[in-house]
């Protein structure tokens, strides 16, 4: 062993050379504020018949590692609860992408209506845009379907009779426009012995209040002609906007699309 420096000791406890004012030793991590009270540094007399490593005689060592000190146990603690406190960034990251999609969703529905509403002034909301329980949407949908199906139905043969009883579920101000349009195609549907029946498929509510109703109707229009072996089926959507008069549904304008 060589001579110790005026500034080296050897630790009590695993015999390795120090610093004279180290408190703990940073071999063993001994604790050496007590040692350092009780006795003061320990300088060992010299022996050069010794081997390298050769401990001092009387000096039992209570941890012998010629390598690298173990990392204190507090390692191992702080590196689980930054592994576990790392996962909470993460978790909370999640849940606030989940939350800002959810948002997304709601604000595009919105939206939606709105831009609905600004491209169709006269159809969207009903005059105070209340929209009432559901046993009157639930009435103002069926009535929007049956009406409509009867209004888009005619048989070439039963043509006058049929426009007749139509006129009766129409609103005053929309008789003129169907009876024009209904004479547009009156002479080819005669000719072709043409046969119209419109089955709605689905309806939705667009506003609804006592007297005045918004309404998407999905139809399928079936139309069989002379000399024609098969069916054609014709799908379409039709606003349909109903107003109550006398207790009774009218249909007051259609609009396909």
């Amino acid at each position: 062993m060589s001579v110790l420096q005026p500034d080296e000791k050897v630790c009590p406890y695993c015999a390795e050379v120090i610093k004279a004012a180290a408190v703990k030793c940073r071999y063993c991590q001994s604790d050496l504020s007590d040692e350092i009270a009780a006795a003061g540094p320990i300088a060992p007399e010299a022996d050069t018949t010794a081997g390298p490593g050769t401990r001092p005689e009387g000096l039992e060592s209570e941890h012998v590692d010629d390598g690298d000190p173990p990392p204190p146990a507090d390692w191992a603690r702080d590196g689980d609860h930054d592994a576990g406190a790392s996962q909470v960034p993460f978790l909370g990251s999640f849940r606030l992408l989940i939350g800002l999609v959810v948002l997304c969703l709601v604000l595009c529905c919105v939206l939606g209506v709105a831009w609905w509403r600004s491209e169709h002034p006269d159809e969207g909301a009903a005059p105070d845009g209340a929209i009432t329980s559901t046993e009157a949407r639930n009435e103002g949908m069926q009535a929007a379907s049956e009406l409509t199906q009867k209004v888009l139905s005619y048989d070439w043969k039963t043509l006058d009779a049929d426009s007749k009883a139509n006129q009766k579920v129409l609103a005053p101000s929309f008789r003129k426009e169907y009876s024009k349009t209904l004479a547009k195609v009156k002479a080819e549907a005669v000719k072709n012995q043409v046969k119209l029946a419109a089955k709605a498929q689905a309806t939705s509510i667009v506003s609804a209040t006592e007297n005045k109703v918004v309404a998407l109707v999905f139809l399928n229009q079936t139309t069989t002609a002379k000399e024609t072996a098969n069916q054609r089926v014709d799908s379409s959507r039709v606003l349909v906007t109903l107003t109550r008069s006398g207790g009774d549904w009218r249909i007051s304008k259609l609009k396909a699309f």
